[in-house]
């Protein structure tokens, strides 16, 4: 008996001993842990100012370095769209200037030159000798070989040549090819007012002063232009063959 007591006392003995000497290990442990992160916690605090401007004052020049960069490739893009939009302009003045050119170039070449010197005769002249109504006979001439003649005229014309008529009734057979170009009809009457067209020339007014001229007469049209159906150009007559036609 008195040995198990003494078993029993041992052994409360040595928990009693290993409870103070766990609490002993224990509590500096825990205070050292607890003190260690209460101090990081204000080492972090007290440095966090300083991290903070530091990191300002290093993102400081980057931003500044983006800001100079962004400005730079801005000028950049509106320097080249300024260049694109003056290339364009440049472009297209130069095709503006190109067709007013060609069509300078254009108006030029197909126009209807009529020479009314007095004392020249012209293709379309009456024959030698001949007398009656002029209209009528001249009708007549377009109905038969003259509509061939005149229709190789207007096609010359038409491809841009120039096309000279002289002689007494000049104005007449300018009229009749100006009137098949240009859709609008015309007058056979010798009286016929001249031919008011800003492709019709008339030397004779590039020698003299031309006199003021009273207001053209309404006159009845006698041709349809339509009348006069347009020659194939592989059929039509020769620039040389039409100053030739025109002149004799």
């Amino acid at each position: 008996m008195q040995q198990v007591e003494n078993a029993v006392g041992f052994f409360m003995l040595f928990l009693f001993d290993s409870a103070i000497i766990a609490m002993m290990v224990y509590l500096p442990l825990r205070l050292m842990f607890r003190g260690t992160k209460l101090f990081a916690r204000k080492a972090a605090k007290a440095v966090e100012p300083v991290a903070r401007a530091s990191g300002e004052a290093a993102a400081a020049p980057v931003a500044a370095f983006k800001a100079a960069a962004a400005e730079k490739t801005a000028r950049a893009e509106q320097a080249a769209r300024e260049k694109v939009e003056a290339e364009a302009r440049k472009q297209a003045e130069a095709e503006a200037l190109k067709q007013a050119e060609a069509e300078i170039k254009a108006a030029a070449k197909n126009r209807i030159v009529v020479d009314t010197t007095p004392g020249k005769r012209g293709a379309f002249a009456p024959p030698a000798g001949f007398a009656g109504d002029y209209t009528a006979h001249m009708r007549a001439r377009w109905q038969s070989e003259g509509r061939q003649s005149i229709e190789k005229v207007v096609n010359a014309v038409r491809r841009g040549k120039e096309a000279h008529f002289s002689g007494a009734y000049a104005e007449e057979a300018a009229a009749i090819v100006s009137a098949i170009i240009h859709k609008t009809r015309v007058s056979l009457n010798p009286d016929t007012p001249r031919v008011q067209h800003p492709k019709v020339v008339h030397l004779d007014e590039r020698r003299q002063p031309a006199a003021p001229e009273p207001e053209p007469a309404e006159l009845p049209p006698e041709i349809d232009p339509d009348f006069f159906e347009p020659m194939p150009l592989d059929e039509a007559m020769d620039y040389e063959d039409v100053r030739e036609h025109s002149h004799h």
